[in-house]
């Protein structure tokens, strides 16, 4: 695991500019949320560079981290604890971590990123 002072740093060490991202043939409502996604994905490279998950070793542990949705920190969205539990659900495997410490890294420095990409205020017409 690598730690970082921000995302920026973690963005440096993989060449990655997101202002260059350009997101077209999605509508307007999930651009940011898209753009949130690839900068999630390019921080858990970063952070977890020597990090393959291997979804046919049920003995590997891999983490994921969890959110509390509509929480009463006021912005409607906050990391709860990191729990372990045994479920027979899977994670994806471009958003989960070597260890709870990376996770907990990652949601940290990316909360913005997590917000723009899980929470979603639809309009309703």
């Amino acid at each position: 695991m690598k730690e970082f002072a921000n995302k920026q740093e973690a963005f440096a060490s993989q060449n990655f500019d997101p202002s260059k991202v350009e997101v077209t043939g999605v509508p307007e409502q999930h651009v940011e949320a898209v753009k949130a996604f690839i900068n999630l994905c390019v921080v858990h490279d970063a952070v977890n560079p020597e990090f393959n998950p291997d979804f046919s070793d049920y003995s590997q542990d891999k983490y994921n981290a969890v959110h509390e949705m509509g929480s009463p920190s006021g912005s409607g969205f906050s990391y709860g604890g990191y729990y372990y539990w045994l479920t027979l659900s899977y994670v994806g495997s471009r958003l989960c971590s070597e260890s709870r410490k990376a996770t907990r890294h990652i949601a940290e420095i990316c909360h913005e990123d997590y917000k723009a990409m899980k929470v979603y205020d639809r309009q309703i017409k």
